[in-house]
């Protein structure tokens, strides 16, 4: 354990408990000990999706870009 409270869970230890990266885990004290249990995140289960899938138009970066409004940088 780090001076943070950071713990470090060994490669075996996380291929028994099939985790896997970014992983939200709710935290438990029972009867003196310390459970961890991986749990889903909405959000994070949404991850990769989208991921090969293309826009059905094309998008025009440079009409993007000049609808910003720059003039309070």
């Amino acid at each position: 354990m780090t001076r943070k409270w950071q713990v470090y869970l060994p490669e075996e230890i996380r291929k028994k408990a099939k985790l896997q990266r970014p992983t939200k885990v709710k935290i438990e004290v029972r009867k003196g000990k310390i459970i961890l249990t991986p749990t889903r995140s909405p959000v994070l289960s949404l991850a990769g999706m989208l991921k090969g899938r293309r826009p059905k138009r094309k998008i025009n970066l440079t009409k993007i870009r000049n609808f910003i409004d720059y003039s309070h940088i």
